[in-house]
């Protein structure tokens, strides 16, 4: 759980309303005291001292800070304060429960869901008590059970999963809180009954939150539950989502991830004229450029380069074009497979005239086919030798501009040559 949205569950969801400015600036000083306290408390671990002084806090229903000590006790793990927590839980404010409830489930408490059945009781029985309340407006009780649902979900208790299908009809899929996802996501997992509807829900919130922040994390969750399944999902909200932020996160982990099951050259030749973000034409066209799409991707972008209408963006593109040393294969690629696929760029280049003379192409190759015999018969040394001649042969005819054989290499042809023979050269045993 994130400090954002333990903050805008226990803070900014309450929606408190401060009767006075005195009021109003006292919480205030608190809040800024607790984020000093906070950033102070994870740059260094947190001593048996200051365990004590939470637990202390833990024990005073009337403290100002038992948020900000229910904070510490859950991302530390402060198990010498589940007793006091359990002993003096009945005694918080409602705005701390289901706080404290997250600290006694962190904990591995045998009273988490004892007390989580009983709050939930709590809340239906008594929902505008607000005497359990604190100072202020209550919280949201729908959005509480569903916090409280959550936990019991983790505890195998499905007997709760109504209230996060409540929540979602009474806000909205647009309007609705982040905190449905996980829920959703153990119902889809773990009560058949209910799975498509929770999917249905995530995909839902995936393609129509308003918030783009809750669209990003039902994709995450869908695709860290279902895996390739979500692929469709994904492409379509890269597609289609509003967000730049959004789409360059999917661009980033999710096309990358699935590259070999989908046609991403394709797919990113095609976004990059219609994608009105900047900064993602120039990744798309970097993602083109050093992926191992070889000599149509590098020609696609060199070309591209006089359509893009952005001359910021245009100078990027242009410089790492110039500046480019394109790879032909992925990272996990055999070495067999590397100088395969080098010898075939060989033969392309040759044939796009930005490599002269057959014999010259015939010979290169001829090495290559050597440095691959070499290392099939497990001599990785003389494999290095081949292709180290490859590469010297092909760096000496590209400088050699003054002989006047009809041998030649373009500065297109050297990079690609001699650069994929260096990445071989750095992987193989040295001399």
């Amino acid at each position: 759980m994130t400090l954002r949205n333990l903050i805008g569950q226990n803070i900014l969801n309450t929606r408190i309303k401060f009767e006075s400015k005195q009021m109003k600036n006292y919480i205030i000083l608190l809040l800024i005291i607790f984020i000093a306290l906070y950033k102070n408390n994870y740059a260094q671990e947190i001593t048996p001292e200051q365990k004590q002084q939470y637990i202390q806090v833990l024990s005073d229903s009337t403290s100002d800070f038992q948020f900000y000590a229910l904070l510490s006790v859950i991302d530390n793990n402060i198990l010498e304060a589940m007793e006091t927590i359990q002993q003096n839980f009945w005694r918080y404010s409602r705005f701390h429960q289901t706080l404290a409830l997250k600290a006694l489930y962190k904990l591995d408490s045998e009273f988490t869901l004892e007390y989580a059945n009983r709050l939930i009781d709590t809340l239906n029985n008594n929902p505008e008590d607000f005497n359990l309340y604190g100072i202020g407006q209550a919280p949201d009780i729908l959005s509480e059970k569903v916090i409280i649902a959550n936990i019991m979900l983790s505890l195998n208790d499905f007997s709760q999963i109504n209230c996060i299908f409540e929540l979602i009809d009474r806000d909205g899929i647009q309007e609705v809180s982040d905190i449905v996802i996980d829920p959703l996501i153990k119902i889809m997992q773990n009560v058949p009954p209910y799975s498509e509807q929770a999917k249905s829900k995530l995909i839902d919130l995936v393609y129509s939150s308003n918030d783009l922040f809750n669209r990003s994390n039902a994709l995450i969750a869908l695709e860290k539950s279902i895996g390739i399944e979500s692929l469709p999902i994904i492409l379509q909200s890269f597609q289609s989502d509003s967000s730049d932020i959004n789409r360059y996160y999917i661009l980033n982990e999710f096309l990358s991830k699935y590259s070999e099951n989908i046609d991403l050259s394709g797919l990113l030749r095609e976004r990059i004229y219609t994608e009105q973000a900047g900064s993602l034409r120039l990744r798309i066209a970097k993602i083109l450029l050093y992926g191992p799409g070889g000599i149509s991707n590098y020609n696609f972008v060199k070309n591209y380069i006089n359509d893009e209408s952005n001359e910021m963006i245009k100078d990027a593109i242009t410089f790492e074009v110039e500046e480019n040393i394109p790879r032909l294969f992925y990272e996990d690629s055999t070495f067999v497979v590397i100088i395969d696929s080098l010898i075939s760029v060989t033969n392309q280049i040759h044939i796009i005239s930005w490599l002269g003379d057959l014999t010259f192409s015939n010979e290169l190759k001829s090495i290559l086919t050597t440095a691959k015999t070499n290392l099939q018969n497990g001599d990785s040394l003389a494999c290095r030798i081949q292709v180290k001649a490859f590469q010297d042969l092909v760096d000496n005819v590209y400088k050699d501009s003054l002989n006047t054989d009809p041998r030649f290499v373009t500065i297109e042809g050297w990079k690609f040559l001699y650069w994929n023979a260096q990445y071989i050269l750095d992987r193989l045993p040295k001399l």
